[in-house]
């Protein structure tokens, strides 16, 4: 049997992707006849068409900070943000001892940007936290670096 039962409210699998140039993401993908997975609905073999669900930022009107990704990562990485409003970023990368290894300051217009990160800003691998601050607010999150 190459089958798996799989209840209503279980993912089969997630895409990530992400976007090249500016538009929704959802405008941009597709599933096509040449899409050759079914899915079946009860016994009755019912098949049913597969859809793409795309997962919106509702609220931009917030500091958001998105996972750095990936996680582990070797060469390089990217760290997503939605800032409410122009202003100044405040990056700050600390090992585990609590060390600052990096300390950046960016000016950003409102909107979504990926901050990329690379082994010159991070010389050794190890288990690193980075904090970002935006007009008063601060978010951080874990990194490990790999040789």
């Amino acid at each position: 049997s190459y089958g798996k039962l799989i209840g209503a409210d279980q993912t089969i699998f997630v895409i990530e992707a992400v976007a090249l140039q500016s538009g929704k993401l959802s405008d941009m993908l597709l599933l096509d006849g040449n899409f050759a997975a079914e899915v079946y609905a009860s016994e009755n073999i019912a098949a049913m068409d597969m859809s793409i669900r795309a997962r919106e930022i509702e609220n931009t009107d917030n500091f958001a900070v998105d996972q750095i990704r990936p996680n582990p990562w070797s060469d390089a990485a990217s760290l997503a943000v939605q800032l409410p409003g122009s202003g100044i970023v405040k990056l700050s990368i600390r090992d585990a001892a609590g060390k600052l290894v990096v300390s950046k300051s960016m000016q950003l217009q409102a909107g979504k940007h990926n901050l990329e990160l690379t082994r010159e800003m991070i010389q050794h691998s190890g288990v690193y936290i980075y904090t970002l601050e935006f007009n008063g607010e601060t978010k951080q999150g874990k990194m490990i670096v790999l040789d």
